[in-house]
């Protein structure tokens, strides 16, 4: 027994040490994620229910077996150098709604069989137009997305989008070699969003949309982008002026003039960045919420925006205007008077100064919430320009600006309304920047605070900063941060622990977001961390190497964790049980060697992103059970986990997923013993409840009878004699309750109460009141010359008939006589029927009952006859009770 079960538990273990090697993680039995694996078969060892695979990365040069998966909806099988996928691949699969086969080398495509596919990505995948004749999309009828970006494309052929007309929707041909707009496109009459980025257009001929775009009623997203138009025609956009286009991007190209046929339109969008468009004149009239004039240098002449430049777009209710990257450092008096609709304005990267933005410039515009001065040469926060905006101003972002110290002046910072504010303060104290912020912002949200600093970090073992009591002059303004739910600073050293525990103090209780990255922070700093409603705990590039035990007891919401570029070398993954939301941890560019948790990361149930990379582990034992979660079932993603390192004094790298490891190698001899004795155990306990599961009708009244034996003043029952003379009842009659008004109204009428006086001993009406059931079965049936069976189907499914049935049976061998009478009531399937009546049915058969007159007749003398018969002259023979005994599953002697 001992051997079997050392070779059950090594069998075990080969077991479960192929099953880590599978290449692909599954995620809750429906994603499989084979992303890098070098796989070169297509894998058909995944669960038979799997609903999404991705094989990017991979080898897979040809498929040519059906995929045995029929509830597949997603396959992403991305950069393998696919060259033939045969007809019989998609046979099984027609579940499948989502298909991306880009960055491979296709010759061929088959897709017949996909009529329910939605989304179908054929990116840089090798499609000319000679596969595109095959017509190889007539049976997508349900397709709605289509890319075809970066292939060997200079025109669609006739019919080449046959079957998508009433399905299609989007479509991209971006990146590709037409010279001209196919008006094969026009056919598809349901498109809404049409990429045509980065082909020639315009170098040949002059731009201009086929006449018969006019039939794409439902065109709202048009991408032109990079597509070397220097010149439009008349009416280039004529044929879709009757569209609302939500999106009209024409950045990157060369013209620089618009065409008449835009004044039609309504834009929402449009996207005009890149371009060397010199006058906006043509868009006089044009409905346009959101303007795009990044990096038009041509527009601005000198770095000026001049009122002449924009007069023309005043009429077009702008709402949001970019001009980013244009080198601006003047904008003349009365430029943007006209824009009094807008509630956005980027001038981020340009040259703008105190000076270069007159006072009044944004005076009429009521409306506007959101002013980014991003990069810029700004020196103070009192700007004339501002004033006319604090009532109405929620987002303020001047980072990557030039304020001094000098120019900040308390209380110049007050903006009632403020939500967000962004501000960088090279070379100034942070204590000068709080005493600046007014403490009567009751609506500001978000305050990020960046210096720039050549702070460089440097782990400090295990001395620390000495502890100062000194308070802060900005302590009594830290009130203007009660209303804080997102703080972020950047690049400013705290110089004293009690200087970084007091502004941590003062902030609200209600923070969600908190970003103190590279500002000197130390591992003893963090003890009054506790944030409750803190979700989002960044502290990158500091000096940390431990945790305060304590640091998450109050912060159980926590969901993003980055401690990336810090000093640890192990982490204490205790700490982190509390974090039952936490969804992201970053702990990259660490010195983290081999203590790594795996049993805690895998009870974090919402954990998805967990990152180690940049940390030299020292590859050992410690990292076998890590090394296999990489490989295995984990719904956990670990960016460029294939090239995590082992510390080596080699100048070779060493990779862990490369490192042998195996489990004999890492457990001793009375690890697998104890492994061996505790599988043999458990296959022990499932054999017994099995056999007990099986037996349980005899189990469980060998135990009533057990009770029964040990309850004091017990009844010991002898054989009764056969003798008719000593027996109270010429029948016991067993019969299921929901049978009992037969046997009431019919049974008793025609047999007690007719000229035969039988008697009949009947449960609900012979058995004591608030006795033992089992005792007065054995006891009645005993007391009974014979015993007839009510056989219906409820019989055979109640465990008390079965019972009965044993109980007979049982009195039959002992007494070696028949004295069993089986009635069939009702029919009883075959498979239904226990093996002890199967038996009893061969013998001598059923009497049946049967609701014709004649019949009833037959059935009443047969039944009394029966009961009336001696049962001395159907005496059992020696051999037919040796079978009974082997047949019956609880015989006399098992229970007494």
């Amino acid at each position: 027994m001992l051997l079997f079960l050392l070779f059950f538990g090594f069998q075990l273990i080969v077991i479960n040490e192929t099953k880590s090697g599978l290449p692909c993680k599954i995620f809750k039995y429906h994603n499989a994620d084979c992303v890098g694996r070098m796989i070169v078969d297509f894998p058909d060892n995944l669960p038979t229910n799997i609903q999404d695979i991705d094989l990017s990365g991979n080898r897979v040069r040809i498929l040519d077996k059906p995929v045995p998966y029929t509830k597949l909806e997603k396959l992403t099988l991305r950069e393998n150098g696919l060259e033939s996928i045969s007809v019989v691949f998609f046979g099984k699969v027609t579940s499948l709604k989502q298909l991306d086969l880009s960055y491979n080398k296709l010759k061929d495509l088959n897709l017949s069989s996909l009529t329910n596919l939605i989304h179908l990505d054929l990116a840089a995948s090798g499609v000319k137009d000679e596969l595109l004749k095959t017509r190889m999309f007539q049976y997508l009828v349900r397709l709605q997305s289509l890319i075809l970006r970066q292939n060997k494309l200079f025109r669609i052929p006739d019919s080449a989008f046959k079957g998508l007309e009433n399905s299609l929707e989007h479509l991209d041909l971006s990146y590709n070699n037409f010279d001209y707009i196919p008006s094969e496109i026009s056919k598809l009459k349901y498109l809404s969003k049409l990429v045509l980025n980065h082909n020639s257009f315009g170098i040949r001929y002059e731009f201009i949309l086929p006449t018969c775009f006019s039939e794409l009623s439902n065109l709202k997203y048009l991408y032109l982008s990079s597509c070397g138009i220097k010149f439009m025609s008349n009416g280039a956009f004529s044929p879709i002026t009757r569209n609302n286009l939500t999106v009209l991007d024409l950045s990157q190209n060369n013209f620089s003039y618009l065409n008449d046929s835009l004044r039609l339109m309504h834009i929402d969008v449009f996207n005009l960045s890149s371009s060397n468009i010199k006058t906006l004149s043509e868009l006089d009239g044009v409905k346009i919420r959101h303007l795009s004039l990044n990096s038009c240098s041509y527009l601005f002449k000198n770095g000026s925006v001049l009122r002449e430049t924009l007069q023309s777009v005043c009429r077009c209710e702008l709402q949001r205007l970019d001009l980013s990257w244009n080198g601006i450092h003047t904008i003349e008096d009365g430029a943007l008077f006209c824009l009094s609709a807008l509630t956005s304005i980027h001038l981020d990267n340009n040259i703008l100064g105190n000076e270069s933005i007159q006072k009044d410039e944004f005076q009429k515009m009521r409306n506007l919430q959101t002013l980014s001065l991003n990069n810029n040469e700004f020196t103070s926060f009192d700007l004339p320009v501002l004033e006319h905006t604090k009532s109405t101003l929620t987002q303020l972002d001047l980072y990557d600006n030039q304020i001094l110290g000098s120019k900040i002046k308390t209380g110049k910072i007050s903006f009632p309304n403020l939500i967000a504010l962004k501000i960088t303060i090279p070379k100034v104290d942070i204590t000068k920047l709080i005493l600046s912020i007014d403490n009567k912002m009751p609506h500001l949200k978000t305050l990020h605070i960046k210096q720039h600093t050549n702070h460089h970090r440097k782990c400090k073992g295990k001395g620390h900063t000495p502890y100062s009591t000194e308070t802060p002059p900005w302590i009594r303004h830290a009130s203007a941060f009660n209303h804080l739910k997102e703080l972020a600073i950047i690049g400013y050293q705290f110089k004293t622990q009690y200087d970084f525990e007091t502004l941590l103090s003062f902030l609200s209780p209600n923070i969600t977001k908190l970003r103190l990255e590279n500002c000197n922070i130390e591992s003893t700093w963090l003890q009054c961390l506790n944030m409750e409603r803190l979700k989002y705990l960044s502290l990158t590039e500091n000096t940390i190497d431990s945790l305060p035990i304590d640091i998450f007891w109050k912060t159980d919401k926590l969901s993003y964790l980055d401690l990336s570029s810090n000093c640890f070398t192990k982490i204490d993954y205790s700490i982190l049980s509390n974090l039952k939301h936490i969804n992201t941890i970053d702990l990259s560019d660490n010195k983290i060697d081999n203590n790594i948790n795996v049993d805690l990361l895998s009870s974090f149930y919402n954990l998805t992103y967990f990152d180690l990379s940049g940390n030299k582990f020292h590859c050992n034992c410690d990292l076998y059970e890590f090394k296999n979660w990489l490989k295995i079932d984990s719904k956990v993603y670990f960016p460029e986990f294939q090239k995590y390192e082992c510390s080596s004094t080699t100048p070779e790298s060493v990779y862990l997923l490369e490192y042998d490891l195996s489990r004999f190698s890492c457990y001793n001899k009375t690890m697998v013993i104890c492994i061996c004795l505790t599988t043999g155990t458990i296959v022990l306990v499932l054999f017994v409840s099995i056999v007990c599961y099986r037996r349980r009708y005899s189990v469980r009244f060998a135990w009533y009878w057990v009770k029964i034996k040990l309850r004091p003043n017990s009844h010991h029952y002898q054989p009764v004699p056969t003798s008719s003379d000593t027996t109270d009842f010429d029948v016991y009659v067993a019969s299921n309750s929901n049978d009992f008004q037969w046997v009431k109204w019919t049974l008793i009428p025609n047999l007690e109460n007719s000229s035969y006086a039988i008697r009949l001993c009947i449960k609900d009406r012979n058995f004591p009141v608030g006795g033992n059931v089992m005792e007065d079965i054995i006891e009645f049936i005993h007391a009974s010359r014979k015993t007839l069976l009510i056989l219906t189907p409820d019989f055979v499914l109640n465990e008390w008939n079965y019972f009965e049935l044993q109980r007979a049976m049982i009195r039959d061998l002992e007494e070696k006589q028949d004295m069993i009478i089986p009635v069939l009531l009702k029919p009883i399937k075959d498979k239904d029927l226990p093996r002890l009546l199967r038996e009893i049915q061969l013998r001598k058969g059923f009497i049946e009952w049967t609701e014709h007159p004649l019949g009833k007749e037959l059935f009443w003398n047969d039944l009394v006859k029966a009961i009336q018969e001696d049962s001395t002259l159907s005496r059992y023979k020696d051999n037919e009770i040796n079978k009974w005994r082997k047949r019956t599953s609880m015989t006399y002697s098992h229970v007494i």
